[in-house]
């Protein structure tokens, strides 16, 4: 008679076989995820909810420890949990108002986004703006017009 191999206490066993093949998150992919999570509108926002929401979306997903190990996601998600969460609104009898707040609140987080963006922009224009005048350059320089590109030698 065959014994069966012992599993130590509190065990589960062996880890489930994956699925399909790894896939990793490059930027386009953190961007959709991001792009997801601040559209999001349901009650509650869990992460297996998200993750079940962006397999669907993606043909297959990560797991809840790889999304939540991205900063950008994790910061993304903690945001947007805590906007759902400050209060519960009621739903209104017009679907044509629950239509316009859905509008209105995807205009917000868009032009957040838009905002964080802009910062970014003007962050990487002083540290240009020092560099330059670190090296002696001079406005007309800076201004300068791209030379015409020769598409003849190629």
């Amino acid at each position: 008679m065959a014994r069966k191999p012992q599993i130590p206490k509190g065990s589960k066993g062996a880890p489930a076989p994956r699925t399909g093949p790894r896939r990793r998150l490059d930027d386009a992919a953190i961007g959709r995820v991001c792009e997801v999570i601040r559209s999001w509108s349901l009650q509650p926002m869990t992460w297996e909810a998200l993750t079940e929401d962006i397999a669907r979306r993606e043909r297959g997903g990560w797991t809840r420890q790889s999304l939540a190990g991205n900063a950008r996601i994790s910061e993304a998600y903690d945001k947007r949990k805590r906007e759902l969460g400050s209060g519960k609104a009621k739903v209104p009898r017009d679907p044509a108002i629950v239509i316009l707040k859905r509008d209105i609140q995807e205009r917000d987080v868009e032009i957040a986004r838009l905002k964080d963006l802009l910062s970014a922009y003007e962050e990487r224009f002083l540290v240009m703006l020092r560099n330059a005048a670190v090296r002696g350059l001079k406005p007309e320089e800076l201004e300068k017009a791209l030379p015409p590109i020769d598409r003849k030698s190629i």
